[in-house]
């Protein structure tokens, strides 16, 4: 099971990702589901589980979920290599020019030396890599003291 952080903390994994396991759905599932399979079976999913996410590429457009990112409890973008930023940018956009209130998670090669500056541009959730260390992960966010832009937050404080 993934290890994730949500609020400094360390918390259990409820979602079922589809774009890796397509069995064990009830009615009870929160579903992580790919880009094409919320536009295509989007009615059904949001029927059938009792929360909805999207797992967005790095190539994938953030405009391209802006019909259903009411419906959305999460956003999921990736890293695929830690030196790609192109989620920094999408997490941004989804906070900034489109208000979304969700949480955004961040997976893939996710390293605790840019936790922080995920937590500034609005993420709320991090899937580390199996490569690091949870317990020095949670201090992550206290590591920046003085910075120079505002941070992005969700509207409920976090």
């Amino acid at each position: 099971m993934p290890i994730i952080i949500d609020n400094h903390q360390v918390i259990d994994d409820e979602w079922v990702d589809l774009t890796f396991d397509k069995n064990g759905i009830d009615e009870n599932s929160k579903l992580i589901v790919s880009l094409e399979q919320l536009k295509t079976k989007f009615e059904s999913l949001k029927a059938q589980s009792k929360a909805l996410a999207v797992k967005l590429d790095e190539t994938d457009s953030v405009e391209e979920i802006l019909p259903y990112l009411s419906s959305l409890q999460m956003v999921v973008l990736q890293f695929k290599v830690f030196a790609d930023g192109r989620a920094f940018s999408q997490s941004k956009l989804l906070r900034e020019r489109h208000q979304y209130q969700g949480e955004i998670r961040a997976v893939g090669d996710v390293i605790r030396d840019q936790l922080s500056f995920m937590a500034r541009c609005g993420f709320s959730q991090f899937q580390l890599s199996e490569t690091e260390d949870v317990n020095l992960a949670v201090h992550a966010f206290s590591d920046i003291s003085d910075t120079y832009q505002p941070v992005l937050k969700r509207a409920t404080g976090v």
